[in-house]
């Protein structure tokens, strides 16, 4: 009987499509490798526990080409992913700090190498180097399916280990001091993302909203990777301990081997932990999904999207509109019949029929307006002056 295992990363899957038009459209080139990443891994979980539910059969050469692919891209998205998530931190944390607001083409350039180093670069190399530390082709467990084959020695925590744990530390330390700038300078931020926002050159601007979620999202994913990682590497030290990396051929004597392990085998902490790390996957999408997938600004996106499309449905109800009163502004609206107010009742009934509207009246012709004004006039008050002697003329002396 065919169990239900393969159906929680295809669920999963679809969930994170779903939220691909909402940051295709944010134009946010970290988020939507985060998407890529996650939906790879599901995928390759999904295929992989529906083919060997319940067998450790190699299946022939297609299965084990398949097998050969689709371990190193689990690698990779393992590396991948806090990769992604400490360069979102990073775009964050610059966003809040004034960072982001410096312009110029070596900036530009700078910033697009740095993102597509972390979120992809690293990935492809870490894929690439992988055969240094790969005892044999890879592993094949029951229920879960092919897993790559890694030599635990000093080389593979360089490789693999280290660059993931320090992205993993590193998403964090942004996270937290994105968060600090968050509450010590609420309304700088506030600008500051707008402004990022209309600069970006997205189509709709990012929400003070979807600022906090997204790191909340790197700061968990951080967490959860720092976490991951140690825990890998201490029980490997507590169980077997490093092996010695003596020579290339002593490392992978034996490399076309495929180690085939069934449920049985496995103890029940070990069980416990296979499991455990296998549903992360899964369970960290359908988190995302809540973060992004049923936000505020994602909810309109589709309803938009849906009637575009025709799919959303019209309600349609009947409305009677009684008119009580007119009340004309000025004769100039009365004229014009554009300036009116009218008091309606609104009501699901049917219609009555409508007598057709009657012509206006004419309007009687204005008289002129007269304004009688009345004018008081009060007399001022005149403080009395000393009588002042009237000038005289100089007199005349005799004889002139």
């Amino acid at each position: 009987m065919p169990s239900a295992l393969p159906a929680a990363p295809f669920i999963a899957l679809i969930l994170l499509l779903l939220t691909v038009p909402h940051h295709w459209r944010m134009r946010s080139f970290p988020t939507l490798a985060i998407i890529v990443w996650l939906s790879l891994h599901n995928l390759i979980e999904g295929v992989s526990a529906a083919v060997w539910d319940g067998n450790v059969d190699p299946r022939g050469l297609p299965a084990k080409v398949y097998c050969d692919i689709t371990t190193k891209l689990l690698l990779g998205a393992e590396v991948g992913l806090p990769g992604c998530c400490l360069c979102l931190a990073r775009r964050l944390y610059r966003i809040v700090s004034g960072y982001g607001e410096l312009s110029g083409a070596e900036r530009c350039l700078y910033d697009r190498v740095i993102d597509i180093w972390l979120c992809w670069g690293m990935p492809i190399l870490v894929m690439a180097l992988h055969i240094i530390v790969q005892g044999h082709r890879f592993d094949l467990i029951e229920d879960i399916g092919c897993q790559p084959a890694i030599y635990f020695s000093w080389p593979s925590l360089l490789i693999l280990n280290l660059t993931v744990f320090l992205s993993g530390i590193l998403s964090p330390v942004y996270s937290a001091c994105t968060f600090y700038k968050l509450y010590t300078r609420h309304r700088t931020v506030r600008v500051r993302i707008q402004y990022h926002s209309n600069s970006a050159g997205s189509k709709y601007a990012m929400t003070f909203e979807s600022f906090v979620r997204l790191v909340i999202i790197t700061f968990l994913i951080g967490t959860l990777t720092t976490a991951f990682v140690a825990y890998v590497a201490y029980s490997a030290f507590s169980e077997e301990g490093l092996q010695p990396w003596t020579s290339w051929a002593d490392v992978h004597d034996g490399f076309g081997n495929i180690w085939q392990y069934h449920l049985v085998d496995f103890e029940h902490e070990d069980l416990v932990e296979l499991y455990l790390f296998w549903w992360l996957w899964p369970a960290g999408s359908a988190v995302f999904f809540v973060f992004f997938g049923l936000s505020a600004e994602a909810r309109a996106e589709w309803r938009e999207l849906f009637g575009r499309l025709g799919l959303t449905r019209q309600r349609s109800a009947t409305v009677t509109f009684s008119v009580d009163s007119f009340k004309f502004d000025s004769a100039s609206d009365a004229e014009k019949g554009t300036a009116w107010s009218a008091v309606m009742d609104v009501k699901h009934e049917s219609l009555p029929p409508t007598p057709p509207p009657k012509p206006p009246k004419p309007k009687p012709a204005v008289k002129p307006l007269e304004v009688l004004v009345t004018v008081s006039v009060e007399a001022p008050v005149i403080r009395l002056l000393p009588v002042r002697p009237l000038p005289r003329p100089p007199p005349r002396v005799a004889g002139e």
